[in-house]
């Protein structure tokens, strides 16, 4: 299993292919991360600034989503990966798109609306209804192309 400083060097690999290409012009990159990979997102971002971001079904910390899930007080210390996107989202100063299903059973909504709540203007909060965590493209398709496309238009 990757560890959290790996996935952070690994979007800096992924990012710097893409700086070092001629055909991309790197003022128009936009990160998009979705679940675990919204965290990896929002780290980068701090690091370096994208023209905007794109989080689907984010979290606050994995710290905060273990204690959601397992019944006892100290589980939340027991994770060795967190990945405090709460934390470094306030560092964050690109446009961000937030979207998130309303019945997400893997990742609260609640989860999402509180990582939006930290995140910094301009950003946008888009509810994708009758969605849940692995169907946001398929089930809520229009809403969820629509939100992109609206926030693709919103950056030029």
């Amino acid at each position: 299993m990757p560890s959290e400083k790996g996935t952070y060097l690994d979007s800096r690999a992924a990012l710097q292919y893409l700086v070092e290409r001629s055909d991309i012009d790197t003022d128009q990159i936009v990160y998009f991360g979705r679940s675990l990979r919204e965290a990896v997102a929002v780290e980068l971002a701090v690091a370096r600034p994208p023209k905007g971001m794109v989080l689907v079904s984010p979290f606050s910390s994995v710290r905060e989503m273990v204690k959601m899930a397992v019944p006892f007080a100290a589980a939340g210390w027991l994770v060795r990966n967190h990945y405090p996107t709460i934390s470094r989202i306030r560092n964050v100063g690109a446009p961000i798109l937030v979207i998130h299903a309303a019945l997400d059973e893997t990742v609260p909504i609640a989860q999402g609306r509180r990582l939006f709540e930290a995140a910094n203007e301009p950003k946008t909060f888009c509810e994708l209804t009758g969605a849940a965590h692995n169907d946001t493209y398929s089930a809520a398709s229009e809403a969820f192309f629509g939100a992109l496309e609206q926030f693709r238009t919103g950056l030029s």
